[in-house]
């Protein structure tokens, strides 16, 4: 596996503070502990990102707009186009 190389500047409170949290969870290194919490908060992010929550009744309207269409109207194939060219899949 490649790794990357990571270089950053930290107070020297935020560091202690990093040791601690790292010795109290158990981590065999602070590098350890750094690389899951990172890890963990930047999937987060990124799912928060790229999904939508939305309610049941949202959701029931949306399913039935989509069922009553026959065809796309021309907001939706601009939008779709404006999409792929964002580079959205």
């Amino acid at each position: 596996m490649t790794t990357g190389r990571l270089s950053i500047r930290i107070t020297e409170q935020l560091k202690s503070n990093v040791k601690k949290a790292s010795a109290l969870s158990g981590c065999k290194s602070l590098s350890h502990y750094v690389v899951s919490v990172l890890k963990e908060h930047s999937t987060e992010a990124i799912t928060q990102h790229e999904s939508i929550t939305i309610g049941c009744n949202a959701f029931d309207r949306f399913m039935d707009a989509c069922n009553k269409v026959n065809k796309p109207n021309s907001e939706l194939i601009n939008a779709v186009q404006f999409a792929r060219e964002q580079g959205f899949k």
